[in-house]
């Protein structure tokens, strides 16, 4: 039960348990003790290229939170059960092309990087984005809808 093309990327939850980013566009959920995949995470349309646990990306107490970001430029929260026996998806947004890295900071506060030029934040307690850019020619991130940022470079 293994992914069907490139893995882009892995990371580790608590040394039991690892999840991974393909270019198949799944991502699974690894028990490391069994070495055996708990969960396929289907929802990209295009391989996943970046990959980040995120506490704040589960709705559910007790449960994974991951966000992911795609060749599509698609970024994705997750919000997987115990186990991996369940999981939900939620938009966050997109780039233009493709998402080449993501960082979590406070568990809340999520940075992606594109082809596209551009870094994003996005805070996950915040379930709708809104449109934000530069403002007055200005080169810095400018919120104009609470929970995102972007920053042309």
């Amino acid at each position: 039960m293994g992914h069907s093309d490139f893995i882009k990327r892995v990371v580790s939850v608590d040394g039991t348990t690892a999840v991974t980013a393909s270019s198949d566009s799944t991502l699974r959920v690894w028990d490391v003790r069994e070495a055996k995949a708990t969960a396929v995470l289907k929802g990209h349309i295009r391989g996943v290229e970046a990959l980040a646990v995120a506490p704040a990306a589960a709705a559910t107490p007790g449960h994974l939170g991951l966000v992911s970001g795609a060749s599509e430029g698609q970024l994705k929260a997750w919000d997987v059960g115990p186990g991996g026996d369940s999981y939900t998806s939620r938009p966050l947004g997109a780039h233009l092309t493709t998402v080449h890295d993501l960082v979590v900071v406070d568990g809340v506060n999520v940075w992606s990087a594109s082809a596209d030029k551009t870094v994003q934040l996005r805070d996950l307690r915040v379930r709708a984005a809104g449109r934000l850019g530069e403002e007055d020619g200005a080169r810095v991130p400018t919120p104009r809808v609470a929970g995102r940022w972007t920053l042309h470079l």
